[in-house]
């Protein structure tokens, strides 16, 4: 990952561990960035287009999240272990006219989450025998 741009995404710095560093992503996944070096060292497990959400309370895995334009999909993910285990799906429970769903902020509890969407919804009126 050295010398690509990388976003730095600064939710994700809340929940964290002592010592953990930073949650980077790129197109490539998941990076932590080490507070001593500065350097990303890219999460095993991780795969393009995941987004990290916050640390879970034991600060050894990651919630992430991959959206689509219905749906966001969380998983956990082992830091260590690079295993990946579905959490949650959130998507509204009437998808008519969604173009586009947010992955979900997640309470220090992991009980408690919001997430919203965007519905475009129009009227289609028929008009008959005009002149």
């Amino acid at each position: 990952m050295r010398g690509e741009a990388l976003a730095i995404r600064l939710g994700s710095v809340s929940g964290r561990k002592k010592g953990r560093g930073l949650v980077s992503f790129s197109g490539d996944g998941i990076a932590l960035v080490s507070p001593e070096s500065g350097e990303p060292q890219s999460v095993r497990g991780s795969q393009p287009g995941d987004v990290s959400l916050r640390w879970t309370r034991e600060g050894n895995a990651l919630f992430l999240g991959n959206r689509n334009k219905t749906a966001c999909q969380v998983s956990r993910l082992g830091i260590q272990t690079g295993s990946r285990t579905a959490w949650k799906t959130f998507s509204p429970l009437d998808v008519a006219g969604v173009v586009g769903v947010a992955c979900p902020r997640i309470a220090a509890d992991e009980q408690h989450y919001v997430f919203g969407y965007v519905r475009q919804l129009s009227d289609l009126f028929l008009v008959e025998h005009l002149k």
